[in-house]
């Protein structure tokens, strides 16, 4: 799992077990200009990097994910990155235990531009 924002990427480069693979991604990233957070595994298996950013209608930039997510992250450490005003989370424990996904693959992104 990974977060894929406008201005970093959230990611646990330690679930990459072939260094070269690992290596790749991380330049990849790089190439991007995105500053690269990574979590650990106690954190990916609380779908810390299951994340979506969104953005509402005044501009704001907002980061979706479960409670679980939440608590997992150190406090205040998601309100360091880049471009972030805040964060909405909720409870998503039956998809999470039973489908086993959780907030980015409850949401659909839409690129569309805002009609004023």
């Amino acid at each position: 799992m990974m977060c894929i924002a406008d201005k970093y990427v959230v990611i646990c480069p330690d679930s990459i077990r072939d260094v070269e693979e690992k290596n790749k991604v991380i330049a990849a990233i790089q190439k991007t200009g995105k500053e690269i957070i990574d979590i650990n595994y106690e954190q990916l298996n609380h779908f810390a990097g299951n994340m979506l950013q969104i953005e509402n209608g005044k501009g704001e930039k907002l980061l979706v994910m479960s409670t679980q997510a939440f608590q997992s992250l150190s406090k205040n450490r998601y309100k360091n990155w880049k471009g972030i005003t805040g964060s909405l989370h909720a409870p998503l424990n039956t998809i999470e235990v039973n489908g086993g996904g959780s907030a980015r693959c409850m949401m659909a992104e839409v690129h569309l531009p805002i009609l004023s």
